[in-house]
């Protein structure tokens, strides 16, 4: 049977990314970064579903571990363990003509090239087998690349190169159902082990600054680059200034809280300051009595703020 510890997990730098995009002018770099950070959370959901549906080995898989191994910091995308072994998987989504020449990859079109994700996943089985070591555990490690974008070729792959490409994937999930594998308790530990020394400190966090005062206020739209205005008051809901798209004054505050708490985690969660981020279009009396339905208030009276499940 497989285990599934975790599911492929948004980074936290893309939420920001994601909603900094809606709320003002970010820089080129950073509209590159959320492109490929996007890119590459939608690759590794893409690889999820495929294994969801064909793995049926037994074995333990985990998602996106933040890992550090004597002042190196280095993230999996994908961990199967097995009986015998361990597949360390890097997961990449890149669409278009690619090459490699000198174990170095170039993209045929730009004829630029790539950060070197053979070096990548050689690198972070280096570090996972280090840090295993360190714990006691002495599995062998199988690396692999995969490319798992339908409309992602390469040419002059080398046979010797542990790369798996789009037309490949289903072979690579059946090779692993084909190895004989029966867990016992020390998978199991080594597992929780790896989830255990995870130090989230040690991902990537490129986003530009921002301060509250300068980012656009308002309740954005799910469907398209509208905003929400107070709609119907007795049905409580509201409706965007562009599309008509309806959404409940509920699920608006709440999107609204969960917004604000990945912005600005260190800021409490106050009335005032959940009326000011949906742009007062909401009365303060409406929004209190959400706050008070949802989350869980802290104080009293003019010092009364919230707890909210969604604070990261």
């Amino acid at each position: 049977m497989t285990l599934y510890y975790n599911s492929p997990i948004e980074p936290r730098e893309l939420q920001i990314l994601k909603i900094l995009t809606d709320r003002m002018d970010i820089p080129s770099d950073s509209t590159k970064r959320h492109y490929n950070l996007q890119k590459g959370y939608e690759g590794e959901v893409k690889f999820h579903t495929a294994l969801k549906e064909n793995l049926s080995s037994d074995c333990l898989v985990l998602y996106d571990l933040c890992l550090d191994e004597k002042g190196s910091n280095f993230q999996t995308d994908c961990i199967i363990i097995k009986q015998r072994k361990i597949y360390y998987i890097e997961v990449k989504n890149f669409v278009g003509d690619y090459m490699i020449e000198d174990n170095t990859l170039y993209n045929l079109t730009s004829k630029k090239e790539v950060n070197n994700p053979i070096s990548q996943m050689k690198r972070g089985k280096r570090l996972l087998e280090e840090l295993l070591g360190k714990h006691g555990f002495n599995f062998p490690i199988k690396p692999y690349t995969i490319f798992i974008h339908s409309e992602f070729a390469l040419y002059q792959l080398p046979t010797t190169l542990p790369l798996v490409l789009p037309n490949q994937i289903h072979r690579f999930i059946n090779n692993i159902n084909n190895t004989h594998s029966k867990l016992s308790s020390v998978h199991y530990k080594l597992a929780q082990r790896l989830l255990s020394v995870q130090n989230p400190s040690s991902s990537s966090n490129q986003v530009p600054e921002y301060e509250f005062e300068q980012l656009k206020k308002g309740i954005r739209c799910l469907h398209c680059d509208g905003y929400l205005v107070d709609g119907d008051f007795h049905r409580r809901i509201l409706s965007c200034n562009l599309c008509g798209c309806p959404e409940s004054r509920e699920s608006a505050i709440i999107r609204s809280v969960d917004e604000y708490s990945i912005l600005f985690p260190e800021r409490k969660i106050t009335t005032n300051a959940i009326w000011s981020w949906c742009g007062e279009v909401i009365s303060k009396y409406k929004i209190r009595n959400v706050l008070f339905q949802f989350l869980k208030p802290i104080g009293e009276k003019n010092r009364l703020y919230f707890n909210s499940p969604y604070k990261r």
